[in-house]
């Protein structure tokens, strides 16, 4: 799968959100008691897709590759638990295995350098909050 348009930008479906179908997969794979949990989970799912980084165009693709999170952390070598807390945005993974993440789906990258006056309001609004 490409993330990539072909104006350069990250594709249509690369952006979209979780659908509700991907999202009851993804909770069946959760393991938890608490009833709050998935709610939580689902909201840090949200929360790191959206991230307007280079790892949350990579969490976007993976949600769009249809993939299981189970299957696709096997794949790459790494515990399905360490690939699901970094959707979460709660693990860091090295460069290396994103770099297998993004060859296991297919995905390509490709940044843009943004004008400065972007960079610097989009660090601004990030520092007030």
């Amino acid at each position: 799968m490409s993330m990539t348009s072909e104006r350069g930008g990250i594709s249509p479906r690369a952006n979209a959100a979780i659908s509700p179908e991907r999202m009851d997969e993804i909770r069946g794979s959760w393991e938890h008691d608490d009833p709050n949990a998935a709610a939580e989970q689902f909201e840090r799912l949200q929360e790191a897709a959206a991230e307007p980084s280079i790892s949350g165009q990579l969490r976007r693709a993976i949600h769009a590759s249809g993939r299981a999170v189970s299957h696709l952390a096997r794949s790459v070598g790494i515990e399905p638990r360490h690939l699901s807390e970094w959707l979460q945005g709660q693990r860091n993974l090295r460069s290396d295995i994103l770099d297998r993440i993004g060859l296991a789906i297919e995905a390509t990258v490709t940044v843009t350098v943004a004008p400065r006056e972007i960079i610097r309001k989009t660090a601004a609004q990030a520092q007030s909050t």
